[in-house]
This record gives C-alpha cells, structure tokens and sequence, in this order.
C-alpha cells in the first residue's frame, strides 16, 4: 500500500492535478493580450503622426476582437475542464468575492471588444484585423451614437483596469500575505516544477535540500545506516531549496519488514524506494538529536552517539510526553503506567534537566478520574512544572469533557486552551478534540474552532515577529492522513496567524508539536516546524499501512519499547529555533 501524506507539495500536487495543462496558459495568453491592448490604447495619444496613430488603433481592435474569441473559447473550455478547489481556511466572504469577480472579469473580457466593435462600425470603419484583412460591419454609421459607445467603451476599460488589478492583488496577497498555493496553481510549467520540488516529499530528505541538512548522518555505522547516509550523501551538493521532512516512524523497521512485496511502489525523484525510505525511517526512529536554525533541520547524530547524548546547553529545555494512555490493558502494552515510569525515569536522569514538562494528551484512557490519580503519581515525580492538554481519550466522559476541565483547566481559557511565556519564547497550548463520536472515531479533521482561533489571533496581535513560538495541540496541525482523521482542518487559519513570526528574523521561530498518532512525523513548510511525538503506551501503524489506526498488537513485547519514547526541546536564543532530541526508553 502507498503511504500518502499530505503537506505542502500535496496540496500544490491537489491544485495542480487538477488543471489541464492548458489552462495556465491561456490564463496567461489572455493577460499579455489585455496589457497589449492597455498598452495601445494608451499610446495612441503619443503617435508621432496620423499613420502610426491609425496603425496603433487597427493593432489595438485587432487584440481586442482576438481576446473575444479567446474568453469564448476559455469559456467552452472550461466545460471540459477541472479547477481545484478553495484553500480550506479561506473564509466564506473571500470565496464570495472571487467567486463573482471571476465572473465579472468574463463579462467584460466579452462585451469590451463588442462595444469596440459597435463603436468603429458607428463611426464609418470597419476592423482591418492584423493588417490582413476588414471584418464586416456589425451596424451602419451613427456618429451620434458612435460617440455615446465611445464613452461606454472607455468606461468600461477602466472598471476592466480596475478588475484585473484586484485579481492580481488578490493572487499576491494569497501567496505573501496567506502563504498558499492558489497563485503557485496557475504558474507557468516551468515555475510550476521548481515550486514543485522546492516542497516535494519523496524519499528520506528533499532533492534540493542543502549540505548543511545532512551534517551528523554521514556518521551512520550499521549497514541500513550506510545505505541512508549514503543516499544523503549523494544530495549533498544539491541546489539549496526548502528541505520538508516526513515519515520518521519509531516502528518503522518491522513495518518495512511486513511491506517488501511492495517496495518497489513507493519511488520518487532521489530514486529510492520503499524500502530504502524504510531503513531510513528505521535508524531515525531510534532518537535522532535534531537542530533546527532559521526553522531548518539538521541532525547532529543518533541518540546513541555520544555526541548526542546530551542535549546542548542552553536558555531554556523542556521535555515533551504524549499519549501515555494510562488505563489501557491490551496487547501491545498492558502496563501503560509501567513505561510512563520508564520515561519519567529517563527524565530524570537527563544530564541537563529540564525546566517543565509538556504532555499533549490522552493521559487517560477512558476519563477516569483514577487514571488521571496513576498518571498524576508519576509524573509528580519528575518534581517538574507540568502544562497539560487533553486528548479525545481525555473528553471522553459524558459530560464531554467537563471532568478534564475540573482538573487540569485552572487558569485556561474556554475549552481548556492557554498561552504562556518562559526565557522570551511564547507558548501556546490550542485544544482540538473536542469533534469525536462514541468509540474515538473522528467526524472527519478535528477542529479548533472560531472562539479558539480569534483568542489566538488577539492572543499573539501585540508580539514582536521576532518572538519564538511554539504551538501545542494534541492532534496534528497539518493533515497527515484524512481517512484516518489524522489532521485539523481549520489549522491554516491558526497557522495563518503564526506566519508572520521568525519571517526574515534572525531569531524567530514557529515549532508545531504534536501527540496522537504515536510516531515521530516531522516536516518543515516555511518558518513553521511540526513534529509529532511518539507515544509512551503503544505504537500506531504509518499512515495508510492498516485498515484502521489503533495500537499495534503485533509488535512482540521485547521490542515494544523501541516504539515508546520522549522528546527533549532544547531552546538557544542565539541559535534561533529549538533542538529536538527524540529518544526511545531503550536509547
């Protein structure tokens, strides 16, 4: 089975897939002709003589008659055509005004040539089309009226002006100020497929990411190490490009292991298979030490290497848990709380300790307030300051989550949501699970919601574009795999209004961090990071690998904790973004 993931590339790959390929380039054909004829129109007072004025006027009804038939024949072609759809944050207002300006934009492309048309013909001419040629005339001469279409006609031109101005305003404020591929869609082929692979996800590592991305996995020792390091470095002096990054799986290896019939399906454009992806995902998984500068990673070595095994030293580290399911008493795991110790024991061994911990959700397993007891006794005792967020295994009472709130939502904001600040980074806790049916089974993408997301866009109007950010949530803010509802789907609103921080800064950053899926997915899309964390109960398959998600009871105990882990984040404010270390409870 083909693992899908859907990002950045996705989306444009969503949106471009669905335009033949000739609509861009009539799209863009029918622009050059208006600016030519905008362009002769207005050079017409500027002839140096009759003759070139005359001249200037023919070539100017000449375009004229061509855009006509060009609009026609783009309005005959778009019943055949397929065009993508909206953003999926984009509000109901804006899809209102594209939706009727696309429409008035035909309508004049149509009725300005005609009236250009009517009005020669009143005047006494006809059309000479290209110096070729006299169209015939429509109506007889009526200077009267001649004069009255002149006057509609310019009109007219000026509302068209004024039209194709907005658009293209609209079509940049989509891609500088929104950040989303609504003009990349309509790009000629050739930007199309640089912009293309400057987001592609195939294989282990971006085609065009830069040498400094591999720095640390060059030092790879077992032979499925060898294998990756060496397909990384044969990148390494690949063009610079904006390297995004997917599929890191703690149980990727027996994965691999129960998916070689069909390794040769996943290919890409490093050449490397399924398989080959696999073994990268295999030893990343272990508990790679991650740096990120400028909201770029690269890795400084295995959580094994001794290099690694300390994260640096800085202003402020922090420790993430997630999905500790305590309560939970099957197959792969029927201890949760005996791995939950584990972490927190590792924890505590950390030669640099932390400031607080983070867990971003499904403490429990079923809402119940003693498992809410177990998990509080041992994590109290990392004797660490704690921010908590729920899980859907958190709300799963039946009062839709008012115990959760009676216990850990002191001192939130509606549903549970908060922000608060530590050694000048900004953190963000947002609540997005509270849109499931009886069994946990997703109503399609979870949810923010309206009241959430305008406390978060007051929440960060005031703060410096230089802020670091990191953005909290239990399930990913960016959609990973929509069957499964593995995904968020106002989180480009959210996102929307993080943008603008660690753009063009030295020290800015966003850092998305998230739990749910139990693995590590990590992947870059301008100045905002995400990273998914494994769980410390059970494993979950890949996305797309199984028929549904749920934990792993296959995975033989002996190996279960190779699957469990921690995540250390580790902030330098000379350095700009946080490291990340993800480590199993066996590294």
């Amino acid at each position: 089975m083909r693992v899908r993931y859907t990002d950045a590339a996705d989306r444009w790959r969503s949106r471009t897939a669905r335009f033949r390929p000739g609509d861009p380039v009539l799209h863009w054909l029918t622009l050059f002709l208006v600016a030519t004829i905008f362009v002769l129109a207005f050079s017409i007072d500027f002839a140096s003589s009759k003759d070139e004025a005359v001249a200037l006027i023919d070539l100017h009804r000449s375009f004229g008659v061509t855009v006509w038939v060009l609009t026609l024949g783009r309005l005959i072609w778009r019943q055949f055509s397929r065009f993508p759809n909206w953003p999926a944050d984009m509000p109901q207002a804006m899809r209102f005004a594209a939706h009727w300006s696309e429409y008035a934009l035909y309508a004049l492309l149509l009725v300005q040539p005609i009236l250009g048309l009517l009005h020669t013909n009143a005047h006494g001419d006809r059309v000479n089309l290209f110096f070729l040629g006299h169209l015939p005339a429509l109506i007889g001469q009526d200077r009267p009226l001649a004069k009255q279409l002149l006057a509609v006609h310019e009109t007219v031109g000026l509302l068209l002006l004024g039209l194709l101005a907005l658009h293209a305003s609209a079509a940049l404020y989509h891609h500088f100020w929104r950040r989303d591929d609504t003009l990349e869609a309509m790009l000629p082929q050739g930007m199309r497929r640089r912009a293309a692979r400057e987001s592609e996800v195939i294989g282990c590592v971006d085609p065009r990411s830069s040498s400094q991305l591999l720095t640390g996995w060059q030092h790879a020792r077992a032979s499925d190490k060898e294998g990756c390091a060496a397909e990384h470095t044969s990148l390494a002096n690949k063009s610079a490009g904006t390297p995004v990054w997917t599929g890191v799986t703690h149980h990727a290896r027996w994965e691999r292991e129960m998916t070689d019939r069909d390794e040769k399906e996943f290919s890409g454009a490093t050449n490397i298979n399924r398989r080959g992806l696999l073994k990268c995902m295999a030893w990343a998984g272990t508990g790679v030490v991650w740096t990120l500068s400028g909201g770029v990673p690269r890795t400084l070595g295995l959580i094994s290497d001794a290099a690694a095994a300390e994260a640096p030293a800085g202003e402020l580290t922090f420790v993430q848990i997630s999905d500790s399911h305590i309560g939970f008493h099957l197959p792969p795991n029927p201890d949760p709380r005996a791995t939950l110790t584990e972490a927190i024991d590792k924890i505590k061994a950390m030669p640099t300790q932390p400031a607080f911990l983070v867990h971003t959700g499904d403490i429990s397993h079923l809402s119940k307030e003693e498992e809410w007891d177990d998990a509080d006794q041992v994590i109290k005792s990392a004797n660490k300051q704690v921010f908590f967020l729920p899980g859907e295994h958190d709300v799963a009472d039946a009062d839709n989550g008012k115990a959760y709130l009676a216990r850990f939502g002191k001192n939130t904001n509606g549903k549970g949501w908060y922000s608060f600040d530590m050694a000048g980074v900004h953190f963000i806790g947002l609540i997005n699970v509270f849109e499931f049916q009886p069994g946990f089974k997703s109503a399609g993408l979870a949810k923010i919601g309206d009241e959430q997301l305008e406390w978060l866009e007051k929440d960060v109007a005031g703060r410096s574009a230089s802020t670091p950010i990191v953005l909290m949530a239990h399930l990913p803010l960016w959609t990973i795999y929509e069957p499964w509802g593995w995904g968020t789907a106002d989180a480009g609103r959210a996102l929307g209004y993080l943008k603008r921080f660690g753009s063009l800064k030295r020290f800015g950053s966003v850092t998305v961090l998230n739990g749910h899926i139990h693995q590590i997915i990590q992947k870059v899309e301008g100045n905002v990071t995400f990273h998914t964390a494994a769980s410390t109960a059970f494993p979950q398959p890949a996305p797309g690998t199984a028929p549904a998600p749920g934990p792993m009871k296959e995975v033989p105990a002996a190996e279960l904790r190779k699957y469990l882990g921690i995540r250390t984040v580790n902030y330098v404010r000379s350095k700009g973004a946080p490291a990340l270390t993800d480590s199993t409870l066996v590294a």
